[in-house]
């Protein structure tokens, strides 16, 4: 097989008065490459259009929102009663915990999105969204398209 240079395969299409011989194998590699090359470029612009998941739900008949608000009602009312059991205030500090939930309300994950600075109040944190799990599992209605809800849960102790 004979190998064409870059170049010479653009000397093939040269403008100018000269015809294009198809009958010459270099010019007939040129045209695939170019079909090729024009064929994945429409490709990559129409793979977003295809790939782009629909949205099952409209605002207002999304059952997610007010899963996640269960869902934090269930942690706040976790960190009340652990306060509550505390001899002593852990500290004061803001910090935020990114917690995942799978489809049927168990707890993935709980990680320290956030921190406060202040390792004792990181750690009281977690230990309260870990007693608060598990919760609810998903509407049924979300569990058709849903994996997994990841909530970004703020706590400040004063």
């Amino acid at each position: 097989m004979k190998h064409y240079s870059v170049a010479k395969l653009c000397g093939l299409l040269e403008a100018g008065n000269r015809r294009m011989d198809f009958r010459n194998r270099g010019a007939r590699t040129l045209f695939v490459m170019l079909g090729l090359a024009v064929i994945a470029a429409l490709g990559a612009v129409a793979w977003p259009i295809v790939t782009e998941p629909r949205p099952e739900f409209t605002a207002a008949t999304d059952p997610r929102p007010a899963y996640v608000n269960r869902v934090r009602e269930k942690i706040q009312k976790a960190t009340q009663a652990t306060l509550a059991a505390l001899p002593q205030p852990a500290g004061v500090g803001s910090l935020v915990v990114r917690v995942e939930v799978a489809p049927d309300g168990m707890l993935l994950s709980a990680a320290i999105g956030e921190t406060s600075g202040l390792r004792a109040l990181d750690d009281l944190a977690l230990r309260i969204v870990r007693s608060a799990a598990p919760f609810e599992p998903f509407p049924p209605e979300a569990r058709k398209s849903t994996r997994v809800i990841e909530i970004n849960s703020e706590f400040v102790f004063r």
